[in-house]
């Protein structure tokens, strides 16, 4: 169903975990689940599995001030971003 990908997807993050939902679809995992992180000029990329990455647009981001929470919180579970 095409619809889910023009769906708005939400993403909310805390010191515990973090959250999405697009249309009916829903997910939520722990900080643990992740291994590292990765960013491009566009993206982070939270690695799981075998290198699978979660991808968040830095676009999605409504500021600088929350991204920069975000930044911190990942710097301090999952390490250095590279």
């Amino acid at each position: 169903n095409e619809s889910k990908y023009n769906s708005k997807y939400i993403l909310t993050f805390s010191h515990d975990y973090i959250q999405g939902t697009m249309g009916d679809l829903e997910f939520k995992a722990e900080w643990g689940y992740f291994k590292r992180a990765r960013e491009s000029k566009e993206f982070y990329f939270l690695l799981y599995g075998k290198d699978v990455p979660f991808i968040i647009p830095k676009r999605a981001f409504p500021s600088k001030v929350q991204e920069q929470v975000f930044r911190d919180i990942v710097r301090e579970k999952l390490g250095k971003i590279r």
